[in-house]
């Protein structure tokens, strides 16, 4: 751009102004006007002069991370790194993630229902997964499929390495504290088998009925239409 050029516009000369981390050097176009800039950093940078004027634009790009460096610790930013890896491994991962998320629910929270059958009961999740999604998985690792949930294998136990396993509802149907097992098999499993309601099953082994009764598919009724069984 010409002297005569720049003398026949109209413009406020701020060059040497600084603004941030940027000292404006010479007019780089008009309509709308626009600055060439040098930045402390060494780069140039063409800006608009109302973003200079603004404080919109401080820098080449290069001030959001010496402002970040200057006003945070190292353990602050080995935090920020963390957390970066930490959405990328809750993303790829989200039934572990959702695993991990509910069972620090259930066990610490008392606005949860299930809070009456974890952290009323005294149990608790371990300090270390309760730090760190990542150190969760590095014990657990993947689960094998979408049909396998968190199970612990002492029901009394807490949620830590060494009590816990990915278990799919067949596995974990045997490990509850309400589960009834009978001739080695959950009523889950026998009512699939002999296609018997699982409440009548479960009615059954309350009563303690004979084998014959357990697994017989009709059931006698009384005047009253109500089942009668022996």
């Amino acid at each position: 751009m010409t002297r005569a050029e720049l003398d026949s516009c109209r413009y406020k000369d701020i060059s040497g102004a600084k603004f941030g981390f940027l000292t404006a050097i010479e007019p780089a176009s008009f309509r709308p006007t626009k600055w060439k800039c040098i930045c402390e950093c060494g780069n140039y940078h063409v800006v608009q002069v109302s973003l200079l004027n603004a404080g919109r634009v401080r820098s080449c790009g290069c001030s959001s991370t010496k402002l970040w460096m200057m006003a945070t610790t190292p353990e602050q930013r080995r935090q920020k790194d963390y957390n970066w890896k930490l959405k990328g491994c809750s993303k790829k991962f989200k039934g572990e993630y959702y695993s991990w998320k509910g069972m620090i629910y259930r066990c610490g929270k008392q606005s949860s229902k299930a809070y009456k059958y974890y952290g009323a009961r005294g149990i608790s999740v371990c300090d270390r997964w309760q730090q760190s999604f990542l150190n969760f998985m590095e014990d657990m690792g993947p689960r094998p499929s979408k049909d396998h949930s968190i199970d612990r294998i002492d029901n009394n136990g807490n949620y830590e390495p060494g009590n816990c396993r990915w278990a799919d509802d067949t596995t974990q149907s045997y490990n509850k504290r309400n589960t009834i097992i009978r001739d080695g098999k959950t009523l889950l499993e026998i009512s699939s088998e002999y296609n018997i309601p699982i409440s009548v099953l479960r009615d059954r082994a309350r009563r303690n009925v004979s084998n014959e009764v357990f697994y017989s598919k009709e059931s006698m009724r009384n005047k009253r239409g109500r089942r009668h069984e022996k």
